[in-house]
Parts: C-alpha cells; sequence; structure tokens
C-alpha cells in the first residue's frame, strides 16, 4: 500500500476527476481495514504527528503569550485525544461498515481536527476562529507531508 495515495491531493483527485494512478484507485475504492500494531510501533508514529504539528501550536499559542509546557500540553493531550481513535477505531468501523479507504480517511481527516479544536479552544486563549485555523492548518500539514515522508521514515 503506497500511503502517498492517502495524502489529500490524491484523495480530493479521486472524488474529482479520472487522472489518479491505477495503483491509488485500487487503494482508494479497496476497504479500510484494521492494522495490529504494538505500542513500540505505534508511539513512533504518534510522535511523529506531534513533531510535524507542533510548529503550527507553539507559533500560535506563544503568540497568545501561552507557555511552552502548556503549548506541548495542547499538542500532546489534543493529539492523544484523536491520535488512537484514527489508527485503532476508525478502521474497525470501517472493516465493520465496508466502507472504501477513500470515505474512511475523510471521515478521519474530518474528525481529528474538529476533536482538537474543541480541545485547543478549551485549553488556550485562542478564539474559536484561531483554534479552528490551527487545528486544520497542523492536520492538514500532517496529513499531507505525514503521508510523503512517513512512508520514507517508517514504512
Amino acid at each position: 500500500m503506497s500511503v502517498v495515495c492517502l495524502s489529500p491531493p490524491v484523495i480530493f483527485e479521486f472524488l474529482l476527476g479520472p487522472s489518479v494512478d491505477f495503483q491509488c484507485k485500487i487503494l482508494l475504492a479497496s476497504g479500510d481495514s484494521f492494522v495490529a500494531l504494538s505500542l513500540m510501533q505505534y508511539l513512533p508514529v504518534f510522535l511523529w504527528t506531534c513533531i510535524l504539528e507542533a510548529p503550527f501550536y507553539l507559533i500560535c499559542l506563544r503568540l497568545k503569550k501561552t507557555s511552552w509546557q502548556r503549548s506541548f500540553a495542547i499538542l500532546f493531550f489534543a493529539n492523544l485525544a484523536t491520535h488512537p481513535l484514527v489508527t485503532f477505531a476508525f478502521p474497525l468501523l470501517a472493516e465493520k461498515w465496508q466502507l472504501p479507504m477513500v470515505y474512511s480517511a475523510l471521515l478521519k481527516e474530518t474528525f481529528a481536527p474538529v476533536v482538537e479544536t474543541l480541545v485547543i479552544k478549551k485549553f488556550s486563549r485562542l478564539s474559536w476562529l484561531g483554534s479552528i485555523a490551527l487545528s486544520f492548518a497542523a492536520n492538514l500539514f500532517s496529513w499531507w507531508v505525514g503521508a510523503y515522508l512517513g512512508e520514507k521514515l517508517f514504512l
């Protein structure tokens, strides 16, 4: 499976037009399935996501005079609220409901920023708009860049 096929541009190209390469078409049309990961396999993926999103959180939260410690805590807990569910629960549900990978990916990548927006808003001084912008920018970046770099680093 090519993780690059799960990047935002490829998913949107798949949904909007027929020019996606054949391997990605097969993958995105196939059902999502649960992949069992040990804690030692999962932790690097979780940390990778946090590393990719950290610049967004630190810049936005530090601009509102949030301490470094609190900024890192918000980043960590926002991801802890979503990442395990996106990694473990969503694939199980998608497999049970026989959802194609493309819809499973869209559900995951919509769920994460929505929940993370709520965490950011609750624990920071950011406005609703600021919380939404931070969450969606950080998640889009980690989804997109993570798909490309993660494949090289972890697969």
